[in-house]
């Protein structure tokens, strides 16, 4: 069977009259997904309800709406969330040589909105990640510096509706590392059994 979806939207305007939004699609076999973009004119942050039917030339079906069925809502968010707050007392961004290479830290992501689901993060030359979100609102990771030098982490909160936010850039600068604690010169005689170390300098 070749059926047309016909959709229809509607949701309260300003004046608390209801406004509404039709589409009928072309012609496909009734097994085809049918689809609908809506017009720009569905506003932010309202609750938008819809409903759809097939017809063909012989009718209509029964809304999805009717009988057992219920309108379907759903609230367009077209709005970018503020940008995350980083921070780190193992890396501060404020011009000071850490430690450095090898030594673990640990970064915290503050949300700065109530929606954020997840945080889109990556390290200079390293492949970009992602962190889930706690009930608090925030996010922890932890990072093994490579190399040493200046490092920049680049956090985006993104919402439930998938808006990113603006970029925070966190800067940090990263030592040579500790000091080795011992090393090995493999200059034991020949057919040792074992091997002597030295304390680190």
């Amino acid at each position: 069977s070749r059926v047309r979806g016909e959709f229809e939207a509607w949701w309260q305007g300003e004046d608390g009259a209801d406004e509404r939004v039709t589409m009928t699609t072309t012609t496909m076999n009734d097994t085809a997904p049918f689809t609908w973009q809506l017009p720009d004119t569905v506003p932010d942050e309202t609750v938008v309800s819809w409903r759809v039917r097939a017809v063909n030339d012989a009718g209509a079906s029964a809304w999805s709406s009717e009988g057992a069925g219920a309108p379907c809502e759903f609230v367009y968010d077209r709005t970018r969330p503020d940008a995350p707050v980083v921070t780190s007392s193992d890396y501060p961004d404020d011009d000071t040589w850490t430690p450095g290479v090898g030594v673990r830290g640990t970064f915290r992501f503050t949300a700065q909105a109530e929606d954020i689901v997840a945080f889109a993060y990556e390290f200079m030359g390293e492949p970009p990640r992602t962190a889930d979100v706690r009930p608090d609102g925030s996010a922890e990771i932890r990072f093994v510096p490579r190399k040493s030098g200046r490092q920049i982490l680049s956090v985006q909160a993104q919402d439930r509706a998938g808006n990113r936010s603006a970029r925070t850039d966190y800067s940090f600068l990263i030592g040579e590392g500790p000091a080795p604690v011992a090393r090995w010169t493999l200059a034991d005689a020949a057919g040792s059994r074992t091997a002597a170390a030295e304390n680190g300098t």
